[in-house]
């Protein structure tokens, strides 16, 4: 019995740690806003001899201003397990893809967006593509949606 009043006493202690910066009051009390979702438009996934080429617009949720462009390019025909960071002009917002087995819903690519704008925080926004849209042929490699949402 004193062990599980000990497990459940640190769950309640690594809940409390991993409060989600939008409940912070301090962070309220600054003025600094975080990330709470972002819209993605005009996602492509292009190849041409040497690469595979990525561009996407993204948005993010409440209001940061205008969109961002993202691109990023990786060496080869193939699609990679993971792309590393994407190219845009905000250095806190970081994009990238990598690929998730899942023995459920099968082989997916998560496409991630960091921010951290928030000094001591980070939020991760997410959308899982099941990898059936990552194998287009010729130098169209992506056959999925063109907008969606990271939540």
């Amino acid at each position: 019995m004193q062990l599980l009043g000990a497990v459940l006493g640190a769950l309640a202690l690594v809940n409390s740690a991993c409060a989600s910066p939008i409940q912070t009051p301090e962070i309220v009390s600054r003025g600094e806003h975080v990330a709470t979702s972002a819209t993605v438009t005009n996602f492509r996934v292009s190849r041409n001899g040497t690469h595979v080429n990525y561009a996407a617009t993204i948005q993010i949720h409440p209001d940061h201003g205008k969109a961002l462009d993202y691109t990023h390019s990786t060496k080869g025909s193939e699609v990679p397990e993971t792309s590393g960071f994407w190219d845009n002009t905000d250095p806190d917002l970081y994009f990238r893809f990598n690929r998730v087995p899942s023995a459920t819903a099968g082989e997916q690519y998560r496409l991630v967006l960091t921010d951290v704008h928030v000094t001591g925080h980070s939020i991760n926004l997410a959308y899982l593509s099941p990898a059936k849209e990552w194998s287009g042929k010729g130098g169209r490699v992506y056959t999925g949606a063109t907008a969606f949402k990271l939540e």
